[in-house]
């Protein structure tokens, strides 16, 4: 998961671009890129087309203002907003792994620095999707 919002200039894109090389490296027919939206000016395509533009295979999810709210105090996310087109947010990479006995998802790794140490992520990823961690 990545959070953002599409009009970022400074965070976003160099992380997406990143997310391109990383996801390229993977098995990604078990692992999904979600590109959570976190302006909830945004409209609900502008976020889909944006994930897109990186990758296909992206997943761009928008979020309605509650939904951002519930999401930022589960996981802790720093989002400072600007003003109506602009937010101040953190740009970590959470992994999350999938439960098969209960289908549901916990969170594995969050990667903090930037930036992304691509293969600490690539060889977290692989060991996760071989069921070694």
């Amino acid at each position: 998961l990545f959070f953002g919002y599409v009009d970022c200039g400074d965070i976003c894109p160099p992380a997406m671009i990143e997310l391109c090389k990383i996801y390229n490296k993977i098995d990604n027919t078990k692992t999904s890129v979600y590109f959570i939206n976190l302006l909830d000016t945004n409209k609900i395509e502008e976020t889909k087309s944006y994930a897109h533009s990186y990758n296909k295979n992206f997943i761009g999810v928008y979020l309605n203002k509650i939904q951002i709210q519930e999401v930022s105090k589960k996981i802790n996310l720093s989002i400072n907003k600007i003003n109506d087109t602009q937010i101040s947010h953190t740009g970590h990479l959470f992994v999350l792994q999938k439960d098969k006995k209960t289908n549901t998802h916990f969170l594995k790794y969050i990667y903090t620095s930037w930036p992304f140490n691509n293969k600490e992520i690539v060889k977290d990823i692989n060991l996760l999707n071989q069921g070694l961690v």
